[in-house]
């Protein structure tokens, strides 16, 4: 990763179901609210620290589709990916990118 990269168009079009089908593969799922809540209960107490609240992931994940992953059941583990907008990735840059609250 470049992190150093700047640009000034970002597109990208991802078929939603390939992605779900492939993370499968993985032992991935969507997780629903209830999983969610048990994956971010387990993040939080392995890493010692807060992640973004349970609603606003499951926010997140339905307005990108592919966002809160969990493994396992009982859940074992939780994953969570954010694609970003250019604004979503200046405002990373700038440090006014909020992660609870994107």
């Amino acid at each position: 990763m470049n992190a150093t990269q700047t640009r000034e168009v970002a597109t990208a079009a991802v078929d939603i179901s390939a992605v779900v089908a492939r993370a499968r593969d993985f032992g991935f799922r969507l997780g629903t609210y209830e999983e969610l809540k048990a994956g971010v209960a387990l993040a939080e107490e392995l890493m010692n620290s807060k992640l973004a609240p349970v609603d606003s992931i499951a926010r997140m994940n339905d307005h990108t589709g592919m966002t809160a992953w969990v493994t396992g059941d009982p859940v074992e583990g939780i994953f969570l990916t954010l694609p970003l907008t250019v604004a979503g990735e200046e405002a990373v840059r700038n440090g006014s990118y909020s992660p609870a609250d994107p």
